[in-house]
């Protein structure tokens, strides 16, 4: 046993290791806190100068004796601060019986008050304290009282677990139990809850899926597992509900023709005609390169976030084969306003960079979905509608079957393609696989398209074949549901969108011509009427045909700055610049 926990009593910071104002203060906090009998000493303090450097420093951090945690007999220390001003440096040894040498410095900074501090947070900062992780991490996972006020700890001085805690975390056997020492509010910890989850859902998904302690600590993986609206169809829920816990956990599905359960994409309306039913004068689409119907739970889940918007329609719809990008363009041939996402399939395809760990890359894609929904809070002020829908979709699947199944013979004359998911062809072969359908794209090449997760045999990297270190991949351009079933969701405000104008082409300068100036003005939305005047000067105004687009032509107005009057539809409308006007006479500058 250390010579500091056998010691009893408070030993005061004494000199410049304290405040001289700080005596008063500490007795209180020792009053409020410390029995005793309880008390150990400090004054085997290390490095007092850290101490003395610091004129913030306040209160007193006293270590109370607790039972053995662990047959190794092993002693935890309860750790009492008064956290005055919210800003407190303490440096303590040794404390933890069993393991000597330790010293542990501990920088708290936060405004409020800790009633019970464990010894896990100071082990986390130690300098070299492997030993002293491994057995308060150890000891804090028998203690269930503990909990609560260990995961108040974490947040507050944003400490990691470790793998020393991790490693003893999987040692409980019930995952229900573990969730409870878990936050989820650091990454490190949603990559173990999902690596977790994926072992959970092969013994028991529905478990998984009624977790409420996994809805709390991690409600971006509860979302993504939820069910799509009824209205959809039970078989799509029922597919895709097992396609997750199979991409989850990484397994695969005995029988392609089981699995599938008759389910045929093409018989889902197509996107750009379930999309063109849904345009209004003020719609934005939101195109997200990769996003199959697989993310519809999760992506309304996000949207529900947003109380200033509702979901108006939601829709399943088939993408175009093959199910590339570049047969998928439709935003190209669509003349309304568009922004587009990226990552999600650059996850899909290439993982996180410099961290090939399956689990890493699954955290990123979930995570991608809050930016989904800033993204859509950003477009809302501008439009009343947001579109939201993918290109097409991808399969963990079809990557693990590139793998693990051989690929078939490819057809003479054919170009096998996106890891032989599909192939290129002059004409229609004999004896095509029964597997395989038609497509023709604009340009009038012919296709053949696997429907299950077979493949032309072709070389290449899809994803790895090791089960227990399983590394990030996805492909697609084929068939199967999960790559050719894409979402469309129409989002609304619920108020109208508040009218707003501004220069077109951001032109705020109009030159003199036969002593007539003209601009344009550009609405957020479309109008009916329009009156404009700078003084007693009225413009003559003209709707260029959407009622958005309006050109201004001003007679007898003199050269200069001018403030407009803009009455839209009965409204008083502000512009944030005023109308330049230049004389004919004027060459310089740049306008």
């Amino acid at each position: 046993m250390s010579s500091l926990s056998k010691k009893s009593g408070v030993s005061f910071l004494q000199g410049k290791q304290a405040g001289s104002g700080m005596t008063g203060r500490r007795d209180l906090a020792c009053q409020a806190h410390l029995g005793p009998d309880a008390r150990i000493a400090l004054d085997e303090l290390h490095s007092a100068g850290d101490l003395a450097a610091d004129p913030g420093l306040i209160g007193d951090l006293a270590f109370q004796r607790r039972d053995a945690l662990d047959d190794r007999g092993v002693t935890a220390v309860e750790a009492l601060a008064d956290l005055l001003e919210g800003h407190v440096r303490m440096l303590a040894g040794q404390i933890v019986d069993g393991v000597a040498g330790q010293h542990i410095l501990l920088l708290v900074r936060t405004g409020g008050q800790l009633a019970f501090v464990e010894t896990v947070a100071f082990a986390d900062q130690a300098h070299d304290g492997s030993e002293v992780r491994a057995a308060v991490h150890g000891g804090v996972l028998l203690h269930n009282e503990w909990v609560a006020e260990y995961q108040q700890l974490m947040r507050v001085l944003n400490l990691k677990k470790n793998e020393t805690y991790f490693a003893k975390l999987s040692s409980i056997p019930t995952y229900e139990e573990r969730l409870e020492f878990l936050t989820g509010d650091t990454r490190e910890e949603r990559i173990y809850i999902l690596r977790m989850v994926g072992q959970w859902l092969k013994q028991d998904a529905a478990q998984v899926c009624a977790s409420q302690t996994l809805k709390s600590r991690y409600p971006l993986l509860q979302a993504y597992l939820g069910l799509m609206p009824d209205e959809l169809g039970s078989v799509y829920n029922e597919y895709i509900s097992e396609y997750k816990a199979h991409k989850l956990a990484n397994t695969l599905p005995e029988s392609d023709e089981r699995f599938f359960r008759e389910i045929e994409p093409d018989s889902l309306p197509f996107r750009y005609s379930v999309i063109n039913q849904n345009i209004t004068d003020s719609t934005v689409m939101l195109w997200v390169d990769g996003l199959g119907f697989e993310y519809l739970s999760l992506l309304l889940d996000q949207l529900s976030q947003n109380k200033d918007g509702v979901v108006a329609f939601c829709a399943l719809t088939q993408a175009l084969l093959p199910t590339e990008t570049e047969f998928n363009e439709q935003w190209k041939q669509m003349s309304m306003p568009y922004e587009k996402l990226d990552k999600l399939d650059k996850l899909a395809h290439k993982g996180v960079v410099d961290e090939p760990d399956y689990y890493t890359c699954i955290e990123e894609q979930l995570t991608f979905f809050t930016k989904v929904l800033d993204k859509v809070n950003e477009l809302l002020n501008n439009y009343q509608r947001v579109i939201i829908a993918g290109d097409h979709g991808a399969s963990r699947l079809a990557a693990r079957f590139f793998h693990t199944r051989k690929g078939l013979p490819t057809f003479k004359d054919a170009t096998p393609l996106s890891h032989g998911r599909y192939c290129s062809i002059k004409s229609k072969p004999d004896g095509v696989y029964e597997d395989l359908i038609e497509a023709t794209d604009l340009s009038g090449q012919h296709y053949l398209v696997f429907t299950s997760y077979n493949h032309f045999s072709l070389g290449g990297f899809a994803t790895g074949k090791d089960d227990d270190n399983a590394i990030y991949g996805e492909v697609h351009g084929g068939a199967s549901p999960e790559e050719m079933i894409v979402p469309v969701v129409v989002f609304d405000r619920k108020v109208g969108l508040p009218l707003s104008v501004k220069w077109s082409y951001d032109n705020s300068k109009a030159r003199l011509k036969r002593k007539v100036a003209k601009a344009a003005l550009e609405f957020n939305k479309g109008i009916k009427t329009l009156e404009v005047k700078s003084g007693t000067v009225k413009a003559d105004v003209c709707d260029t045909g959407d009622g958005k687009t309006w050109t201004l032509s001003f007679e007898k107005i003199t050269p200069g700055d001018h403030n407009l009057i803009i009455v839209a539809d009965g409204k008083i409308v502000n512009i944030d610049k005023p109308l330049t006007v230049i004389s004919a006479l004027d060459v310089g500058g740049d306008f």
